[in-house]
């Protein structure tokens, strides 16, 4: 293949994905994103994936909600991350991704 050809495959993730179509990405195949299913390393991702994308600002605003949500649904009024707030409520950092999409999916029904 010569020149400067873009391959696009399903399921890749896009500059114009938002956070919450990534995250349905990642949940479909997490150990090809986060390296293996770890809450911690879902919250890494997302952090860099927010800082190196145009829309990153926006996108975190979007999340924000999110974890306004989950600070409510637990009473939290701590400086804790939201990852350490999940796996707090979790048996380990892999049923904490696991309890994170679940959460997210309330977030979204109740939203």
């Amino acid at each position: 293949m010569g020149g400067t050809e873009t391959i696009i495959r399903s399921g890749e993730i896009d500059a114009l994905d938002s956070i919450f179509d990534i995250l349905a990405k990642i949940r479909k195949r997490p150990a090809m994103y986060l390296g293996k299913p770890s809450i911690h390393h879902l919250h890494c991702y997302l952090d860099g994936w927010c800082h190196g994308n145009p829309n990153g600002l926006r996108e975190a605003l979007s999340f924000s909600h999110f974890v306004t949500w989950l600070e409510k649904k637990y009473e939290v009024k701590s400086t804790q991350g939201w990852e350490k707030i999940i796996d707090f409520w979790s048996v380990d950092e892999i049923s904490a991704l696991d309890h994170f999409f679940t959460l997210l999916d309330e977030f979204q029904q109740t939203s």
